[in-house]
């Protein structure tokens, strides 16, 4: 995965949402709440948690849209944070289940909203450990990082064309 692309793709997706947003660089909160909800679509769609049901989880290409959903908010929230030369640390030694993956995350999202409203800043590593921990979930869900970034991409593109019909 090219994260230095991904970052430079997400800062036009943001310029383009600023024209339209003008207060887009105070409202981290909003992006750490979103990216809250986005993990918990994705969440839904793998049905990792319904224990409950027979059901069986959405087809790939629905769980990775989900997935990179979420990313586009991870990302953004790097820039909130000024962290685009931030680097994957490799894998985690985590959990093999799914749901953990979840929690673990959860609680990355967590530390980093915790952080933004004591200090109003996230140093590096924090944020290289949730980047890493969202990455790993993507992974342990399946997908290859050319899948992901391909995905992200297409998602990008799609969030540009909804920019500009007023979505």
């Amino acid at each position: 995965m090219n994260l230095p692309k991904l970052f430079e793709s997400q800062k036009v997706l943001r310029d383009h949402i600023a024209e339209s947003c003008k207060d887009i660089d105070e409202l981290v909160e909003e992006r750490i709440l979103a990216l809250y909800v986005e993990v918990g679509e994705l969440a839904n769609e793998t049905r990792c948690f319904k224990y409950w049901s027979q059901k069986p989880p959405s087809n790939k290409k629905k769980i990775l849209e989900e997935y990179v959903d979420g990313l586009h908010f991870v990302i953004e929230l790097g820039l909130d944070f000024g962290h685009e030369d931030c680097e994957y640390w490799g894998e985690d030694p985590s959990p093999q289940k799914i749901v953990d993956h979840f929690l673990e995350l959860y609680r990355r999202i967590e530390a980093i909203s915790l952080f933004v409203k004591l200090e109003k800043a996230v140093e590096l590593p924090s944020y290289e450990h949730l980047l890493t921990g969202f990455i790993n979930l993507g992974k342990g869900l399946g997908f290859t990082w050319d899948q992901i970034e391909q995905a992200y991409l297409e998602k990008n593109e799609i969030n540009h064309k909804r920019q500009e019909s007023g979505y």
